[in-house]
């Protein structure tokens, strides 16, 4: 059984509780403008292209230019926004995009499986007593 990820929210609204949603993973920083395509809400990658709309997005931190605040804020303009984002550094770039864009930003407490969350393919973020936590959804 996959372990459970300890979380704390900084910044966008509150993040959604109970919902069970389909898992982004990738272990690289993610570069908004140049690899991601808000009105499509799609992240593209050399051989790899993935929906972003209503799912949890998990990467390590975000990279490049501020502009990529105002495609993170894109997503949400076209409806294609992310359910949220679970990052291990939350950088300004990130926050304000999230601000602006009314994402959920929240960050591990600890060091991420990057490998073990991909193989999951859907998780649930939950409250807990000392802010949030990720878990696999299974079977």
């Amino acid at each position: 059984m996959a372990r459970e990820y300890r979380l704390r929210h900084v910044a966008g609204p509150t993040p959604p509780t109970g919902t069970e949603a389909e898992l982004v993973v990738t272990p690289r920083p993610v570069s908004f403008l140049g690899e991601v395509e808000p009105r499509e809400g799609l992240l593209k990658r050399p051989g790899e292209t993935r929906r972003l709309g209503g799912r949890i997005m998990v990467f390590p931190q975000s990279r490049g230019s501020t502009v990529g605040s105002y495609v993170i804020y894109a997503l949400s303009f076209y409806k294609n926004a992310p359910l949220a984002m679970v990052v291990e550094k939350a950088e300004p770039l990130l926050i304000t995009g999230c601000v602006i864009g009314g994402i959920p930003l929240l960050v591990f407490e600890e060091k991420p499986d990057y490998e073990e969350l991909d193989r999951c393919g859907k998780a649930v973020i939950t409250r807990n007593s000392g802010g949030y936590k990720m878990a696999c959804v299974t079977g």
